[in-house]
């Protein structure tokens, strides 16, 4: 069934290279071509069974089409062989189509015309988890693996996506596709590309381990002042969150701008325009978010109905973060109030 964690105990998906097309979106379309690696970790697997809801074009493993079947938001690729522990194996699933955003308005992938992005979990669905609204994965909270992305938009639109930009190809025409690469092991869920005409302000929080962490703020040109302004206490909650919790654990620190969210997708944080507006009222939503980079991102609940955890978590941080800012008052006024909603 769609997002069932006991695939991880037979299957281990290593690694997923994601090629994006994003060049037809002002017609609701995407295609992608999904590479990923995997290995059984029981004898006798002879499917690799994927969560999936965009129509697949096609299952290639070393070069020979595999028979596949999509029941529901699945796909089902018959291996042509019976594999075990020891074998490593790649294939790749083509696929397009327009893909879902959720009825609540939170979730899935948008093709707007200022923004195409995804947002990995959708408040209606069941598993909430929504990986597979844009790549075929295994949609839950407890299989991770690496991600690389090469994602090629048009309109001369920049790309962020999890982890660190490591190239781009410049096609000429406004049009490049930019790789990136993410080094920590994600579940699909956090799996993140987000693309616009973005320009980015960047600077650097020094960890408590002595390591300087890059920070990427991006933003539409005009929106970039107004997100800067609101985001000026973002080391403080970093600061508080290395205090608490321990050092950062990951390549950078990311937040872009889009019109849904806010989803705490590693190193890639959508964060909803309307929320960067140049004041300080929603600052703790961005230290919300970030905290997930301890509870929900580094360590992520088991099953859908513990989300919970994540989530209780990290909007204690964020008082954690206010208390910290403002004083052990502003803290107690801030908790009785809550608790009084």
């Amino acid at each position: 069934s769609v997002g069932d964690a006991s695939r991880s105990d037979s299957i281990d998906l290593l690694h997923t290279a994601i090629a994006l097309d994003l060049t037809n979106t002002a017609n609701g379309i995407i295609a992608g071509a999904a590479t990923i690696t995997f290995t059984p970790l029981v004898s006798g697997i002879t499917t690799l069974p994927l969560d999936l809801i965009l129509p697949a074009d096609s299952v290639v493993m070393n070069g020979a089409q595999l028979p596949f079947t999509q029941p529901g938001e699945e796909l089902l690729a018959d291996l042509q062989g019976t594999y075990g522990p020891g074998d490593t194996l790649t294939l790749t699933v083509s696929y397009h189509g327009d893909p879902l955003t959720d009825p609540s308005g939170f979730g899935g992938f948008y093709t707007l015309s200022n923004y195409q992005y995804d947002l990995g979990v959708a408040f209606d669905a069941v598993p909430h988890s929504y990986g597979r609204a844009w790549f075929p994965c295994f949609d839950n909270f407890v299989e991770r693996c690496t991600f690389d992305y090469d994602v090629h938009p048009n309109g001369n639109r920049s790309v962020y996506a999890n982890g660190l930009l490591m190239d781009t190809t410049d096609l000429g025409g406004g049009e490049r596709i930019s790789h990136w690469h993410i080094v920590e092991p994600i579940p699909a869920y956090l799996a993140s590309v987000a693309a616009g005409n973005y320009t980015a302000v960047l600077d650097t929080f020094p960890s408590v381990t002595g390591a300087d962490i890059p920070v990427v703020l991006a933003a539409l040109p005009a929106d970039t002042t107004a997100m800067k302004n609101s985001f000026i206490h973002l080391q403080n909650a970093f600061n508080t969150y290395e205090q608490w919790f321990g050092p950062y654990r990951w390549e950078r620190v990311g937040y872009v701008l889009t019109s849904a969210g806010a989803m705490e997708h590693a190193t890639n944080i959508c964060y909803p325009d309307f929320a960067a507006d140049g004041t300080l009222t929603d600052e703790n939503l961005y230290a919300h978010e970030l905290s997930h980079h301890w509870f929900g991102d580094l360590i992520t609940c088991a099953r859908p109905e513990e989300m919970y955890i994540n989530e209780g978590f990290a909007d204690f941080c964020s008082y954690l973060f206010l208390g910290g800012l403002y004083g052990n008052d502003a803290y107690m006024t801030d908790v009785r109030n809550n608790h009084h909603k």
